[in-house]
């Protein structure tokens, strides 16, 4: 019987984790933060077409992590959850917000939209988040397996500037 639990949860997690090999990027970047920590950044990500989980480190400041899932509609675009979490070095605490994001994906670029609080105090100026990325096109006569990007990202108080790469998984 133990066996038979084992093997079944083997194969859940085979069934679960290889559409994950399959489809999924690696994301490495690096860029500048300007905000609340003026600052370069490292990121270090996973990203699918509707998931993604990055994680930036700012020098000696502290990291930034974004994670979200979106669902296509039939309007052509997605929506879904967004958690985005900060932790600081110099005060060692984890805060944690959440929100909901709008995606549009168009030629090379890609558009997310959303609203992000704690729920403590609600302020629609202080919660909106925004995030641009274009990819570069394959060089002409070449199809490439990764993609370039540069991406403009805002929540406030931070703008950030990366150039990243998404390699195949």
């Amino acid at each position: 019987m133990i066996g038979n639990v084992k093997k079944n949860l083997l194969l859940t997690l085979a069934v679960l984790l290889i559409p994950l090999a399959a489809f999924g990027y690696f994301n490495f970047g690096a860029g500048y933060n300007y905000g609340d920590a003026n600052n370069w950044m490292f990121r270090l990500g996973y990203e699918e077409d509707t998931f993604s989980f990055n994680a930036d480190y700012l020098l000696n400041a502290g990291w930034y992590f974004r994670g979200d899932v979106t669902f296509d509609t039939q309007l052509g675009f997605g929506v879904g959850p967004l958690i985005y979490a900060k932790y600081s070095l110099a005060t060692n605490q984890l805060t944690t917000k959440f929100g909901g994001i709008f995606n549009i994906d168009y030629q090379n670029f890609n558009v997310k939209l959303g609203i992000i609080t704690d729920l403590s105090a609600f302020n629609l100026s202080n919660s909106v988040y925004a995030k641009v990325r274009f990819y570069a096109p394959d060089p002409q006569g070449m199809k490439m397996k990764d993609k370039l990007y540069i991406e403009i990202g805002y929540y406030n108080p931070n703008f950030s500037i990366i150039v990243g790469l998404l390699e195949p998984f």
